[in-house]
């Protein structure tokens, strides 16, 4: 999945203002992508270490591609601490890897909204979750979202 099907998932699928301050961890093009798409948002950090540099409560969006074994025990607990009180953390994960996902975001006082599932032409299937704090419920599927053509 590119890293525009990523953006496109958490800025046109969102209900409520634009974010004002991002962090992207991880994906330089991801933070491309992010400031084509959302020019009047602050992109901060495109590292791990991002999360940790943030202040507490200041991040309206954060976005991720994690795709290795144990990101869930690092990313959740530090994006729930970075996130503002209506903030939200846009993932893209791996399908096989989307169940100990959403066990771990109630561990971490997060909760799964929106779910979509790639329909790319690449043999890795991916989903995109949406999280944000709050309570357990209303976890809304998605269609599948097409991989977005390198023209547009």
């Amino acid at each position: 999945m590119t890293a525009r099907a990523i953006v496109r998932f958490a800025v046109d699928g969102a209900s409520g203002p634009l974010p004002r301050v991002v962090l992207v961890l991880g994906d330089r093009e991801i933070a491309k992508a992010l400031a084509t798409r959302l020019p009047s948002a602050r992109v901060e950090g495109v590292d791990r270490d991002a999360l940790r540099r943030a202040p507490p409560g200041s991040a309206d969006l954060v976005l991720a591609s994690c795709d290795e074994e144990g990101d869930e025990r690092a990313v959740l607990p530090a994006a729930r601490a970075r996130l503002s009180r209506r903030g939200r953390l846009v993932l893209a994960v791996p399908v096989e890897a989307l169940a100990r996902w959403l066990r771990a975001t109630s561990r971490s006082g997060l909760a799964p909204k929106r779910l979509a599932l790639s329909v790319a032409a690449a043999s890795r299937r991916l989903a995109l979750l949406e999280i944000r704090p709050g309570r357990p419920g209303g976890l809304v599927v998605e269609p599948p979202c097409p991989e977005p053509h390198e023209g547009g």
